[in-house]
């Protein structure tokens, strides 16, 4: 901050606040009234919880049931959790643009790998992303992203591919180019049809 000291992690004490409303717990400054730097800082600051209006525990247990049961209704999760739904929502969305701009960085920086084999299968399917946005909490038009995806799933192994349309001309290259012939096992909705037109 302007006008505050620098204060170095080995000059932090983990402390306890009970009157606090979520967390009960702070980092103190243990030089900061020699040096007039801030005496308190958030066990939060410059984390994934930072800006988050929930308790960590009430955020740790939401990131799980989100991983776990991704097509839950809201309304759902918030009884569960006693939590207003409106929170729930804005939780959920600061999720997927975390879990968004996780995909883009394993686009980017995996090598596209030829996939399937002996014994070795090949899940398809595909997603819509939203393009990430930084004023969380507020609602803005932003461009979809589909994701189309290959899953070895006996070795867990992925390629993933940012593509502008979900048609045959666009697919099948990707699966001709990085799927063994014969190896597909899973095969969904339009997917499924565009497959079997082209017997893979």
């Amino acid at each position: 901050m302007r006008g505050h000291a620098m204060v170095v992690p080995g000059a932090m004490a983990f402390q306890k606040d009970s009157s606090a409303k979520h967390d009960q717990h702070y980092w103190r400054c243990l030089d900061c009234r020699r040096s007039k730097a801030v005496m308190k800082k958030s066990i939060r600051k410059d984390s994934f919880f930072q800006g988050l209006r929930l308790s960590v525990h009430q955020i740790l247990y939401l990131a799980a049931d989100f991983i776990e049961n991704p097509t839950r209704h809201l309304e759902e999760i918030a009884d569960s959790f006693q939590i207003d739904k409106n929170t729930v929502s804005e939780v959920h969305e600061w999720f997927r643009d975390l879990t968004q701009q996780w995909f883009v960085r394993t686009i980017e920086d995996n090598p596209v790998k030829m996939l399937g084999g002996k014994g070795k299968f090949v899940e398809i399917d595909e997603t819509a992303m939203f393009r990430a946005k930084y004023n969380r909490g507020h609602m803005v038009d932003r461009p979809t992203v589909w994701v189309f995806g290959l899953l070895e799933r006996q070795t867990n192994k992925i390629a993933m591919f940012q593509v502008v349309k979900r048609d045959a001309r666009i697919l099948l290259p990707i699966i001709r180019r990085h799927v063994k012939p014969g190896m597909i096992s899973e095969k969904k909705g339009h997917l499924k049809k565009i497959l079997q037109e082209q017997r893979l």
